[in-house]
């Protein structure tokens, strides 16, 4: 399990390096990145819709690897504007504050127009978080597949005060024998990743989600 963990510490880095650089595009807004996606303007992304655009972005997705992003990220299969926006804001809350700080231009412009930059910048973003999500299911259907290995039992070895959650102070020991410098940063964006109810800490169910294949074989 503290194989899986470091490999999904490093893939988040990445992801969050990726939305900084995104954000550095001064034309970039959700609303209208939103818009952008939302073919049918009806207030919803499909997996049709996402796979569209992706496409005119210049990035050929795999659907298997949409249905994992659309499970990991939306809780009816339809992409809002909050989930969505998801995908794009980095662990750190200033970046947040710089992105609501912009306003829609959408509505002074013709069309949907991103500088070739920020296109470019986008499509990159998604087509690492797309990738993401097949390498950690292919993560998950390697560790559960082995001989005698439990998910409740990974939980505990993780969770060493055995309060029933995993904390950052927990993540910070347990990855230390793995010779893994974890800065604050860190530890946020890996509880993060199991947190679904925004308690900075991961409840076993939480762990269960996470842990378990969303698919029977690899991507």
């Amino acid at each position: 399990i503290m194989y899986v963990l470091t490999q999904q510490l490093r893939i988040e880095r990445f992801l969050d390096s990726t939305k900084i650089d995104l954000i550095s595009c001064s034309d970039f807004n959700l609303p209208e990145v939103f818009k952008l996606f939302d073919k049918q303007n009806g207030g919803f992304i499909s997996e049709f819709d996402l796979e569209d655009t992706l496409y005119d972005l210049g990035v050929r997705p795999i659907k298997e690897e949409i249905h994992l992003l659309f499970n990991h990220f939306s809780s009816t299969k339809k992409f809002t504007l909050s989930e969505f926006s998801d995908l794009f804001i980095p662990s750190e809350p200033e970046y947040k504050i710089i992105l609501d700080s912009r306003i829609d231009l959408q509505e002074t412009r013709i069309k949907k127009n991103f500088s070739e930059e920020t296109k470019y910048k986008l499509g990159k973003l998604m087509k690492i978080h797309l990738e993401s999500e097949g390498l950690c299911e292919n993560l998950r259907l390697g560790i559960t597949c082995k001989p005698g290995f439990s998910i409740y039992e990974a939980f505990k070895l993780v969770d060493l005060d055995q309060n029933g959650f995993i904390t950052e102070q927990d993540l910070q020991l347990a990855l230390d024998p793995e010779r893994q410098y974890l800065s604050p940063t860190d530890l946020k964006l890996l509880i993060q990743k199991f947190d679904k109810n925004c308690d900075s800490r991961i409840s076993y169910s939480e762990f269960l989600e996470e842990i378990t294949p969303k698919l029977s074989n690899r991507i």
